[in-house]
């Protein structure tokens, strides 16, 4: 009887160590699966010491690289990439925390990582001796969220991470350009202040310069409160006036939204037949030249930044108007043709 009651009470010290050792691993799975933490290999890492990226998506890749001081893509005639959105891309990749949600490879598909959805993410720092890839799975559920789940590149942990790079990528099957492209004739990464003079020599525009001028205060003693005031002339073969304010504001917005249609090779035997230009001068005396020449096969128009050395194409009708009629200069109508050939608002990430 005694032993029987030995064994009985051995049973139940082993039920109870069993049943407080489960608790303890619950508990541990529980505090590991809220506990907030950087990907594995990514801590201590920042967007700022990565030098080449490669994005791959369902038999798509995609390079890019950072030199003089911005990010490029090569294989497209060495475009400027959007870099302020591509440095939050790789913020969200490298920088934001997750919890561990699972390691079991079975629910790898519920989570998005599949061979046409999965994103990876490649990335080699500056002296290419630290290299790293990341497999974006789905964004979670909801319109204003900016969570998904990723997980290391030959892992099986997946995390849920409170960032979304995908949702930063913003690219579809239909766009036209690979992710990121910078769209625009005057690109993001050559950063410029305010605009003060544009130069213009073309044998058919009688304009030579538009120029802005300081508005002094009557009582040359007192500042304004408002800030500096500013007006616009010109000066033409022909005579040298003030024009409208807005119509030249106008043309400034215009110019700083201006995108292209494609870029073309700088060493190819084309003839770009770049015979006009105008030269944008801002108020630190920085200027980039803007050269026009003739059409290309598709009927727009070649246009060479000196600066960054790409050669462009925007439509014809956004090549006039790199050269506004003084009637345009003096009134601008209620229906902008400014506007019309390149509308105000956020630019399309891939037009």
């Amino acid at each position: 009887m005694n032993r029987l009651l030995l064994i009985i009470l051995l049973i139940l010290i082993t039920l109870l160590g069993a049943d407080r050792l489960l608790q303890h691993r619950a508990h541990s799975r529980h505090v590991v699966a809220s506990t907030l933490r950087y990907l594995p290999g990514t801590k201590g890492r920042k967007a700022d010491q990565i030098q080449t990226v490669r994005l791959e998506r369902g038999g798509l890749v995609w390079s890019y690289r950072y030199q003089n001081g911005a990010w490029h893509y090569p294989a497209y005639k060495n475009a400027f990439v959007l870099g302020n959105r591509f440095n939050r891309f790789l913020e969200a990749c490298l920088e934001r925390q997750g919890t561990f949600v699972s390691d079991d490879p079975s629910f790898h598909e519920h989570y998005g990582f599949t061979p046409e959805h999965t994103l990876k993410v490649s990335f080699k720092d500056s002296t290419e001796t630290w290299q790293h890839a990341l497999l974006i799975g789905r964004s979670l559920p909801g319109r204003d969220t900016d969570e998904a789940f990723v997980r290391v590149a030959g892992a099986n942990q997946v995390f849920h991470t409170h960032a979304d790079p995908r949702k930063t990528l913003s690219w579809t099957p239909t766009s036209k350009r690979p992710p990121l492209i910078d769209p625009k004739v005057l690109p993001e990464a050559l950063r410029r202040r305010a605009y003060v003079r544009f130069h213009f020599k073309s044998p058919r525009y009688p304009v030579r310069e538009i120029y802005r001028v300081d508005i002094v205060p009557e009582d040359a003693t007192r500042k304004r409160f408002d800030g500096p005031a500013y007006e616009w002339h010109i000066d033409s073969a022909t005579q040298s006036k003030k024009i409208n304010s807005s119509s030249v504001y106008d043309f400034i917005g215009f110019l700083s939204r201006l995108k292209y249609e494609d870029l073309h090779d700088p060493q190819a035997s084309t003839a770009y037949g770049f015979d006009r230009h105008i030269v944008l001068e801002d108020d630190s005396g920085t200027r980039d030249t803007l050269e026009v020449g003739a059409q290309t096969p598709e009927g727009n128009t070649y246009l060479r930044h000196r600066t960054s050395g790409h050669i462009l194409s925007i439509t014809e009708a956004k090549a006039n108007l790199l050269f506004p009629s003084v009637t345009l200069l003096d009134s601008l109508p209620k229906d902008s043709p400014f506007q019309k050939a390149e509308p105000t608002g956020p630019f399309g990430f891939a037009p």
